[in-house]
């Protein structure tokens, strides 16, 4: 795979976990499919990485290809090399993830490799416990109201318990809509997470203390420390729900 499509750097990995997931398994995909995105809002990241990575998008049997024209990357999921063996290689040798939360994200674990988490829902991003590990940056899904007619903030999403919205019945109930991330968005988590990697990202005051308001809020008793970050670029637009 590796010689074959002249990959001589470690690739970086993409997954969207989408509506095939549990078709495959002949389950009732309506009730999960809030932790579903599309893999098309990746294409921006992408792009941007293989100006000097070669990126590969990864998983088993999803729903659409990734069409993109370019010589560093590769639609992984559709090729000829797809199986379980090669999935173990390629994670092995990869320079990090960019996943949206499924159990792929075991693999990456499995060989101590970084992982990006977009479009993150609730339960994923505070309390699994293998988030204290090497999940290193993620960006949550916005929560938005149509009660208020606009987003919660990140104190009302703690208040309300959106921890214990499991399932898409549970959001409808409360009358809530999940916003995906935008391609910027995830974009820019991964250029920072690129740039970390590559000892390249400057930290600054202002990141660190929207970091410290970040989790401040974000805090119940008992909590471990988290070694992960909400993404900086993520923070600083989205600063209004920092409330």
């Amino acid at each position: 795979f590796f010689t074959e499509n002249n990959i001589t750097k470690n690739p970086i990995l993409f997954f969207a976990r989408d509506e095939n997931y549990y078709k495959n398994f002949k389950t009732n995909s309506f009730e999960s499919n809030i932790r579903n995105s599309s893999i098309e809002s990746h294409i921006l990241a992408i792009n941007e990485m293989s100006k000097n990575d070669f990126c590969v998008r990864v998983g088993s049997r999803p729903k659409d290809p990734l069409n993109i024209n370019n010589k560093n990357f590769i639609d992984y999921s559709f090729s000829k090399y797809r199986n379980e063996l090669n999935d173990l290689y390629i994670f092995s040798k990869c320079k990090f993830f960019v996943s949206t939360g499924s159990g792929i994200d075991q693999i990456a674990l499995l060989f101590r490799k970084p992982i990006v988490l977009v479009n993150a829902t609730e339960p994923e991003y505070r309390f699994n416990p293998i988030f204290n590990s090497l999940f290193k940056l993620y960006i949550p899904k916005k929560i938005f109201s149509k009660n208020d007619d606009r987003l919660l903030t990140f104190s009302e999403i703690f208040k309300i318990g959106a921890n214990n919205l499991l399932n898409t019945s549970d959001y409808k109930r409360q009358n809530l809509e999940l916003i995906e991330n935008t391609p910027e968005e995830i974009r820019d988590v991964v250029i920072e997470m690129n740039e970390r990697m590559n000892k390249s990202w400057v930290e600054n005051k202002e990141n660190e203390e929207l970091q410290k308001r970040y989790w401040e809020i974000n805090y119940f008793e008992g909590m471990p420390k988290f070694e992960c970050r909400i993404g900086s670029k993520y923070l600083k637009d989205n600063v209004h729900l920092l409330k």
